[in-house]
């Protein structure tokens, strides 16, 4: 038989294809499965998923095997390897230069016109979404919720137009494990995103795993047009917070970011929201919107036209993370700090609220202007620590000045009004749902409730708060806590083994015993200077708070995290951006904001 050894790499480009659209229908069904999609009513994110795998490594072994096999059948089908022989006749048909081209256009496009043809569409007049979180943004540092100062004219002017939630509070004291919760109705201890990577560690639990099912997945399954920005190296597609976003802007990633230029700055990354809004998206289709937005985390640098605004110290006094760690671990004098020192970080931080307002405010007046079917979520994620209880940052306890958050909404049927009773933000999520008309496809198991009935006056108790922070090596503190609106019961759990010892948070924890026990009547003690466990009462209304906590199932002891498994991540070219941010460290525990 003739020797035709040009057809073998193109019957290797055709194995390469078919590979390439079995290998992503795979993994895309797979990923259904697990997920549960079809049981959801999202069975099209199965298609959505196909038209974004693709398996290069898979398909590139299948085409290297192929050519392989091929070339070995041509040369020895007919002689030494005649088992090979009936590969001829696959060689002439997928060996054929308009075969391997069809195959090949089949496997680039086929998927995402699948996609694209089917996607659902949502039921006319489908309110948009646009959620904003402004990240490490305490409730008391918010004109519309009491401040004094005049860090938020337009967002309280806004704040008048919407419904204000006087008391949200975050589960959790830093980012990841907040947000994740915003994004699927579950406490910390369930969605599982809960630490920092440490590079050269093996960690646990440093991404949302694709099981979870996010509010911005279920409205890209129902045909929303969904889109993502953020600077916040926690929220970015390879930790999971991408599921759903048809477009995801990952500004710690920008190519063009530097320590020194920071493209994920307000004022930089709001017009390219706008852009979106205006002509980038669909617009036959609602959209759904998240803007992360990082300007009030340390290290507090507010640009022009705001900076010396408040802080007019001359003091070059900031917060880092290696700063925040040092004070934490001794290793830099608290003594040094002094009034004006704080005050000079109030300031500072106050700044950066002020310059965050500047842009935000015109931005959502100008949606809601534009846009009035749409659902606006203004929301913080953490507070920070000035020395309330003898640290700087977050990530390390669960006091209220790192879970006590803004929270205003803005709907078209929502009257303004303000809320006093104590809500916490995992029951975002199922009221998001509601109010965008897609309850019906909630995954099961949520732990968040509706705050519908709170929203149309039929109830006004406060709801109990779970509270929990801690991880694996990073955040190293472990806490589970429980507020009921005028009680607080935190507990200091013990600590989970690291790879260096967990430091103190401060002279008074050095002699705790573990678990440690706290109560606080918060409106007789708002700062929480008062541990009343030692007196019976005390104690026994804690005991009952943490009995209420296990019924629910919201106790879940640190050691679970143990039984994730681990990832190892190196150290990249950004780690000494990231160790300024507070999400990297030498191997040990460290803060993760």
């Amino acid at each position: 038989m003739r020797f035709r050894p040009l057809r073998c790499p193109l019957c290797a480009v055709s194995a390469f294809a078919i590979a390439l659209l079995v290998a992503g229908h795979t993994t895309a069904r797979s990923e259904a499965a697990i997920q549960g999609w079809r049981e959801l009513g999202l069975g099209w994110l199965m298609l959505d998923r196909w038209a974004s795998v693709f398996p290069w490594r898979a398909a590139g072994g299948a085409a290297l095997a192929t050519l392989a096999a091929m070339l070995a059948a041509e040369r020895f089908g007919e002689t030494r390897l005649r088992f090979l022989a009936p590969l001829h006749r696959v060689n002439a048909v997928f060996g054929h230069a308009g075969t391997a081209a069809v195959l090949l256009a089949l496997a680039l496009f086929l998927p995402r016109a699948a996609a694209r043809w089917t996607q659902p569409v949502p039921p006319p007049g489908s309110p948009n979404l646009l959620f904003v979180l402004v990240d490490t943004w305490r409730a008391d540092h918010a004109g519309f919720l009491g401040y004094a100062r005049e860090v938020s004219p337009r967002l309280d002017e806004l704040a008048a137009r919407g419904v204000v939630f006087e008391r949200a509070i975050s589960p959790s004291g830093w980012t990841k494990p907040a947000v994740a919760t915003l994004f699927t109705g579950l406490l910390p201890s369930q969605h599982l995103a809960v630490s920092v990577p440490v590079p050269g560690v093996p960690t646990r639990g440093i991404s949302l795993p694709p099981p979870m099912t996010t509010l911005i997945e279920i409205l890209r399954g129902r045909g929303w047009d969904t889109a993502m920005w953020s600077p916040n190296p926690n929220i970015v597609p390879h930790l999971g917070f991408a599921q759903g976003a048809a477009h995801f802007a990952d500004y710690f990633n920008h190519p063009e970011r530097t320590r020194e230029h920071m493209p994920g700055r307000l004022d930089r990354m709001l017009p390219a929201v706008r852009r979106w809004l205006a002509a980038e998206r669909d617009s036959d289709r609602p959209f759904c919107a998240y803007v992360h937005v990082m300007d009030p985390h340390y290290p507090y640098e507010a640009p022009a036209p705001v900076a010396c605004t408040f802080d007019r110290s001359g003091l070059a006094f900031r917060l880092d993370g290696p700063t925040c760690d040092g004070y934490r671990d001794g290793t830099r004098d608290l003594a040094n700090v002094t009034p004006e020192r704080r005050q000079a970080l109030v300031d500072a931080y106050d700044e950066e609220l002020l310059f965050t307002d500047l842009h935000l405010g015109p931005f959502l007046a100008e949606v809601l202007a534009a846009h009035p079917d749409t659902v606006v979520v203004l929301a913080g994620d953490h507070g920070e620590e000035f020395l309330e209880h003898g640290g700087f940052g977050h990530a390390s306890t669960l006091y209220e000045e790192l879970v006590h958050v803004p929270l205003v909404l803005w709907a078209p049927d929502l009257a303004p009004a303000r809320i006093p009773a104590q809500i916490p933000l995992v029951d975002v999520f199922p009221t998001l749902l509601e109010l965008l008309g897609v309850a019906a496809h909630a995954p099961p198991g949520l732990q968040g409730t509706s705050l519908g009935p709170i929203l149309a006056g039929a109830e006004t108790a406060d709801r109990l708060a779970p509270l929990e922070s801690g991880g694996d090596q990073r955040p190293a503190w472990q806490w589970r806590g429980l507020s009921d609106g005028r009680y607080k019961l935190l507990r200091r759990e013990e600590d989970l083994p690291t790879a260096k010892p967990v430091p103190p948070l401060g002279p008074e924890d050095r002699l705790l015993s573990r678990p440690a026990w706290f109560l606080f009547d918060l409106a007789a003690d708002p700062g929480e200077t008062k541990n009343l466990f030692a007196t019976p009462e005390g104690e026994a209304r804690a005991r009952a708070l943490f009995a209420t906590m296990e019924e629910r199932g919201w106790y879940v002891p640190p050691r679970e995290v143990l039984r994730l498994r681990a990832v190892r991540t190196e150290a990249g070219a950004d780690i000494d951006l990231l160790r300024d941010l507070g999400y990297a460290g030498e191997g040990g525990p460290g803060d993760g904001h």
